[in-house]
């Protein structure tokens, strides 16, 4: 069927595809870097050049779900059913 020559490059090929599906698949299963761990760099303090920007609102969207004790989702909520506290302080 296939002559040495072609049944030699035949097999260096399917073996380098495997060792490059090997590869490939082993760099994707590396695990992340911890998201609590510390980086090695420091945070930048500002410069003088950094531009601050304050704003003040009168309106949040605030977007939340409601269960009940059997984790079945409340939704027939009316505004007077639901409170919202900043600081502890209702407003």
């Amino acid at each position: 069927m296939f002559s040495k020559k072609g049944a030699l490059a035949l097999l260096t090929a399917t073996l380098s595809l495997a060792w490059l599906v090997g590869f490939s698949a082993a760099r994707a299963q590396q695990t992340a870097p911890n998201p609590g761990t510390k980086s090695a760099a420091p945070t930048p303090t500002p410069t003088p050049d950094d531009e601050v920007i304050k704003v003040d609102t009168d309106v949040v969207n605030v977007l939340f779900t409601a269960q009940d004790h059997n984790r079945r989702l409340l939704t027939d909520l009316k505004q007077a059913d639901v409170k919202i506290l900043e600081n502890g302080m209702q407003y």
